[in-house]
């Protein structure tokens, strides 16, 4: 520790960033508000920011822009910071007025570690990500490191840094018992790992039902690529061959690091989808990639491969530069200080994230190491990173039942939004969580809505390929109903975005069957039928007159709002300059937590087809809500008296 020492004996920060510093450890994080503003002791020199969000951070220091803009002599701090600000579009907008604030955030510290951000007073914009340790632990022989990640040596070495995942894994594994598997699960297959020397491996594929003994596993959530970096594969010509032994020159990097991780961690075993699963026979593709969600939950941890944009990324596992010693000084205690790392907001805009097969993978692991710049640990009871600085308490990540309808909405918002190399897999890549909600709540699922909620479900809207309101374009997977929100390529949203209080159904499931070709939502859809009970009535719809407002409105109705599939939040169609005659199913009215309404009507805007059978057949073309205020219905859970006239019809909705 001391020759570590004497490589870092001199002073590193400039008199601005070691304010910045120093306050950020000294100023406690429960800052006193007063009317909505911060403490007027913060801001009695600095009044720029005194109406900024309190409830998210508080600021502890403000330092002028130009003042480190202009200096002429700047620290290694200074010099990232602002490198990071002249890298960003942003950059020409700054100016006299501009200044940056470090900002430090309002979560629990772990060991004194802290974060905190630079920002700038116009739109609050993040400049650079700072994380800070006490000296203590770089000059004391006696306190232990909380972190191998804050031992001011030359460099962390990859050893260094297993040992302190393994203690994040061990500490789970005996303290956490929201995160043990009540249920046990084995894989039809697993690659065998075995160690050779330095960083190289016999790997082969197990097929687990010919295996006496199966131990844990881990699980490699990661982006596959495309072309010659795409992973390598299991078929049917190779499979005999993956049984004997897989060549390690023949795995790609990210494959490569998982299999050094798991080693490292103490396992031997790695599931990998791409050699795990037959990957040209489409019988054994379907049942595998049924048996997603028990493959990820039932396994020990996964490894989340963040940085890599493709199956040759790799984990970036190597080494990590030391941290800055900053030694005390002056009535200063000194810091260890690291920046420029990922921090764990980043993680859900990275590209992993944004992949549609990945939104399973990630939401059913129990535990799982996600490798960005830095590692974070996540499971259900911890979020942390690497370098030890805590972030949250985690709740159970799968929602509870009270909050279920909600939960399924936010999720149905979200993965709809993912990406896809082939769209036909949405379904597919679907089939995991719905498998688990339907076991966990006792649900009947109906192609990404239930059948026990599909009053509320029904009301989706459609939003658009993004989430500006791009024109939606169709799936093109076949045998799709009009209903379901899978048939559309983008953004749905639930029209309940403030939660429920209490609802009353006004739609009655009749009659639903699914069939498909073979396993449930990873095979082709046969044939579907459904049929409802629900009042039927015809209205208008106009443009609003407010030309700010999305889609379409009921009979000029100002507090209602008609979303057209086709269309979603984009421009309204010509023919809809003229009011037009629109049938509607109403769906169920809602207690919500709205200011402005005491309750919610949703509807769906259905097209009439011809018949087959003695109901009517309807196609849904839209969906819409109205927010009520009319204080003259006694019950705000019964049928609003604006549809008092509609009729209580059976149809079959295609």
């Amino acid at each position: 520790m001391q020759d570590a020492m004497k490589l870092n004996n001199k002073r590193q920060l400039c008199d601005n960033c070691r304010t910045s510093v120093k306050a950020t450890g000294q100023i406690p994080l429960q800052v006193r508000l007063s009317g909505g503003m911060f403490d007027y002791q913060l801001w009695k020199n600095y009044q720029i920011w005194k109406n900024s969000t309190a409830d998210i951070h508080c600021s502890v220091v403000v330092f002028l822009w130009e003042q480190v803009l202009e200096a002429k002599v700047r620290c290694r701090l200074c010099n990232a910071n602002f490198k990071e600000a002249a890298e960003s579009q942003l950059y020409a907008d700054f100016d006299r007025s501009t200044c940056v604030l470090a900002v430090k955030y309002k979560s629990e510290d772990t060991n004194g570690i802290h974060s905190m951000s630079f920002m700038t007073n116009h739109s609050h914009i993040h400049l650079l990500w700072v994380t800070i340790c006490p000296s203590e632990y770089a000059s004391s022989e006696e306190m232990e490191s909380p972190s191998p990640l804050w031992i001011p040596a030359s460099e962390v070495s990859y050893d260094t840094r297993v040992a302190s995942w393994r203690k994040l894994l061990q500490n789970c594994m005996n303290a956490h018992d929201d995160c043990r598997n009540n249920e046990s699960f084995t894989p039809t297959r697993l690659l065998e790992i075995t160690h050779l020397h330095d960083r190289e491996y016999n790997v082969r594929l197990v097929c687990c039902q010919d295996c006496s003994v199966i131990g844990s596993y881990t699980t490699l959530s990661y982006s596959w690529g495309t072309g010659a970096n795409g992973p390598c594969r299991t078929t049917k010509d190779n499979f005999n061959e993956h049984i004997r032994g897989i060549a390690w020159d023949t795995l790609t990097k990210t494959i490569q690091d998982a299999i050094c991780v798991t080693h490292a961690l103490g396992l031997k075993l790695l599931w990998v989808d791409s050699l795990c699963i037959i990957q040209d026979d489409q019988r054994d593709w379907e049942n595998e990639a049924a048996k997603m969600s028990n493959v990820f939950a039932g396994s020990e941890l996964t490894i989340a491969a963040v940085a890599a944009i493709d199956s040759c990324g790799g984990l970036e596992i190597d080494y990590i530069a030391p941290p800055i010693y900053d030694p005390p000084g002056n009535g200063y205690s000194g810091a260890l200080v690291r920046w420029g790392v990922t921090r764990f907001g980043d993680l859900e805009t990275s590209h992993l994230y944004s992949r549609g097969w990945v939104f399973q993978e990630i939401l059913l692991s129990r535990r799982r190491l996600n490798f960005a710049e830095n590692v974070f640990w996540h499971c259900r009871c911890l979020v942390q990173s690497e370098n030890c600085h805590y972030i949250s308490h985690e709740e159970e990540m799968l929602p509870s039942e009270i909050m279920m309808i909600e939960d399924w909405h936010d999720l149905m918002f979200t993965y709809s939004g993912k990406d896809f190399t082939f769209r036909t897999d949405r379904l597919a890549a679907l089939a995991g969580v719905v498998k688990w909600y339907s076991k966990k709540f006792e649900l009947t699922p109906l192609l990404g809505l239930w059948c026990e909620t599909l009053s509320l479900d029904l009301g989706w809207q459609n939003i658009g390929r993004d989430c500006e309101g791009a024109t939606p374009q169709q799936s093109t997977i076949a045998g799709l109903p009009s209903w379901t929100w899978l048939v559309w390529d983008g953004y749905v949203q639930a029209p309940f975005k403030n939660g429920v209080k209490a609802h009353v159904p006004f739609l009655r499931v009749i009659e639903c069957r699914i069939n498909w070709a073979g396993e449930p939502m990873t095979s082709a859809l046969k044939s579907v039928d459904l049929r409802i009970q629900a009042p039927l009535k015809t209205f208008m719809l106009t443009i609003p007159q407010n030309p700010d407002k999305d889609g379409l409105q009921l009979n000029g109705w100002e507090q209602s709002v008609v979303i057209l599939d086709r269309l979603g939040t984009s421009s309204i169609p010509y023919k809809y300059t003229q009011p037009k005659t629109a049938q509607l199913l109403i769906l169920a009215r809602a207690q919500v937590n709205l200011r402005h309404a005491k309750s919610v009507v949703t509807f769906l805007v259905v097209q009439d087809m011809p018949k087959v059978t003695e109901f009517p057949r309807y196609k849904r073309v839209g969906a819409g809500h109205i927010n009520m205020m009319d204080v003259s219905d006694d019950d705000p859970l019964k049928l609003p008296l604006l549809f008092s006239d509609s009729v209580d019809t059976i149809v079959e909705l295609i």
